[in-house]
């Protein structure tokens, strides 16, 4: 505990004592006072304590290059036969849940409404998100709690234009904070958002290919070490994934795109995750990463059927109990109140 915790630890000690070994006296203490000790007491556990994750991943442009021309792929180098694309948002916060998904073809627009629960509309929040928290921006990042401490859970989603097609873009943002001891309970959100999209293309001339990508990724957890300590069961994770594969239906094998599984595309800044447990596993932590990628070169075949898969998600996970020593404090001034009604109540 820190200095201020103490000190009310220290005041709380000495009116509980006082009302223990004086209760047959005639000294008397306002209920009043201990009230405000209380209060304190109360204010200082919550409105500062927080437990905080985040995983933002963005990506602006995502293509497939031609390396014979040096120029991303148009409409004249492949044609679309079909497919499909989802976009999914969702927030979880204490047992209440918000879910929302968007389905569009596989060159169609697929933008999920944005999931917030809790506090969404606190003015610090809002100006600190720069006034929408579900605007399809995940660029903005929170690095540090709200203060004062405010509980909430955003999730939001959305996948534009056609990466078979000049290119395109998706963002996926989990974010969330929660605060206090939520009566003693586990307070906790979970999200999960997803893109993914499906495509049939078949390529209309052979060529040397790649996929191209420009991203931006931010992973962030915190847990707030003066209230949750080293003795707390707080916890908090944040990650992201991208994996993209080319099945080339023709001749029945998969393009060797990346290192991953049916060889995979799994850019490393595209992909991670972070996790605290109280202040033994650190109190903060933050990844982030931007830039362009590439992978490995590939060649796309006249006349071939290609199955394109690409998945990206961003989620999140919290839970706060605060460490025993904070929980003592307010359980402390709580006895003290008790003993004060019961002296008053006996006069």
């Amino acid at each position: 505990m820190n200095n201020t915790f103490l000190h009310l630890a220290l005041n709380l000690l000495q009116l509980t004592c006082f009302f223990f070994f004086n209760r047959g006296t005639q000294m008397k203490l306002k209920l009043s006072s201990i009230a405000a000790v209380v209060a304190l007491a109360a204010t200082t556990l919550t409105a500062n304590a927080s437990v905080i994750g985040m995983a933002d991943l963005t990506i602006g442009l995502l293509a497939i290059r031609n390396l014979d021309t040096g120029k991303f792929v148009l409409e004249d180098d492949v044609k679309i036969v079909g497919g499909t694309r989802t976009s999914k948002s969702s927030a979880f916060l204490n047992g209440v849940s918000a879910n929302d998904s968007k389905s569009a073809d596989a060159v169609g627009n697929a933008d999920a409404l944005g999931q917030c629960l809790g506090a969404c509309g606190d003015a610090a929040l809002l100006a600190a998100y720069g006034g929408n928290l579900v605007n399809n921006n995940a660029t903005t990042h929170i690095n540090l709690p709200q203060v004062p401490a405010v509980t909430y859970a955003l999730g939001d989603s959305q996948i534009l234009g056609s990466a078979l097609q000049g290119g395109s873009a998706g963002l996926t943002r989990a974010n969330g904070q929660i605060s206090g001891p939520t009566n003693f309970a586990n307070a906790n959100g979970n999200l999960i958002n997803e893109v993914s999209v499906e495509a049939v293309f078949t390529a209309v001339s052979t060529f040397n290919a790649d996929f191209y990508a420009i991203y931006d990724s931010f992973m962030r957890t915190f847990i707030d070490a003066q209230h949750y300590g080293n003795n707390g069961k707080s916890s908090t994770s944040a990650g992201i994934n991208f994996n993209l594969t080319v099945f080339d239906e023709t001749d029945g094998v998969w393009l060797q795109l990346g290192t991953g599984q049916d060889g995979a595309w799994q850019p490393s800044g595209m992909n991670g995750s972070i996790s605290t447990a109280t202040a033994n596993n650190g109190s903060a932590k933050k990844v982030e990463n931007s830039g362009a990628v590439d992978s490995l070169d590939v060649v796309l075949k006249a006349g071939h059927s290609y199955q394109f898969t690409a998945t990206q998600n961003s989620s999140v996970q919290m839970s706060s109990i605060p460490e025993p020593a904070s929980l003592a404090l307010v359980g402390l001034a709580l006895t003290a109140v008790g003993f004060a009604r019961r002296s008053k109540n006996a006069k």
